[in-house]
């Protein structure tokens, strides 16, 4: 995940200083920044989607691997006692 934060980071400095230094008039210019910054918005937030429903499916595998062990050291220590 920081690779791609570092990368999305990157990418956005330097599309930035490419529309800034490229010879357009400044309305121009501003519509270029503002369709590029919407652009990313949505691909953060589509990307923070992702991360939350991997994230979800971590936390359920966890939960169903500590589900699974307590089952089985219940039975181990119940065949142990009988």
């Amino acid at each position: 995940m920081k690779r791609f934060a570092w990368f999305a980071i990157g990418a956005t400095l330097g599309a930035a200083a490419a529309v800034l230094y490229a010879p357009r008039k400044g309305s121009e210019t501003r519509k270029v920044i503002r369709e590029k910054s919407e652009k990313s918005f949505k691909l953060a937030a589509e990307k923070g989607k992702q991360v939350g429903g991997q994230s979800w499916a971590a936390i359920n595998r966890g939960v169903d691997w500590a589900e699974n062990a307590t089952e089985s050291v219940s039975r181990k220590v119940k065949s142990i006692a009988a």
